[in-house]
């Protein structure tokens, strides 16, 4: 299991929060074509805001959600339209694709193998996603303060959150 960021779009989030992730609703994505059909999440916050979209307030919303990635089937190629067909033909339960000097992603077949934990909504300055990055989420480390003065201007944003999420401040 690994806690993994997934960018969104304001709607997407509600409808994610109340149902759950759908492998068949990502597909309208093209950037998920890369690595073929599946549900996409990186362990980069700034992979994760590239993905999500700034509202009419400037705000990016974004999941922290538990990934059970099982084995997975690992590439260090850019694109791999058919990893998910790799995947199933390897018997694996997902792909971690790690390209040089990219972000890595994650991608998983099913959507039982996620459960969205925290909803996170991120009031940037900024139009264009810069790159940081706090690092690595892992069950360890969830709580602690990985804020760092070099980062750019952002702030988390916490009115109370659709029923059945929890908002992180």
């Amino acid at each position: 299991e690994h806690l993994l960021w997934y960018g969104a779009l304001k709607d997407e989030v509600r409808t994610i929060a109340h149902g759950g992730l759908d492998v068949d609703r990502g597909g309208n994505n093209p950037d998920f074509g890369r690595y073929g059909r599946g549900l996409y999440f990186s362990d980069s916050l700034s992979k994760a805001l590239s993905y999500a979209e700034q509202d009419e307030e400037d705000i990016k919303h974004i999941l922290l959600c538990r990934v059970c990635c099982g084995e997975m089937h690992a590439t260090d190629e850019m694109q791999l339209p058919g990893g998910h067909e790799l995947v199933l033909k390897a018997g694996t339960h997902s792909l971690l694709a790690h390209p040089p000097d990219r972000p890595r992603e994650f991608i998983v077949l099913e959507n039982a193998q996620v459960y969205p934990e925290f909803v996170l909504r991120v009031k940037c300055s900024f139009k264009e996603t810069p790159h940081f990055d706090v690092g690595t989420v892992t069950a360890s480390n969830a709580n602690q303060d990985v804020s760092s003065p070099e980062l750019p201007p952002c702030s988390t944003v916490a009115p109370p959150p659709p029923s059945g999420t929890v908002a992180v401040e």
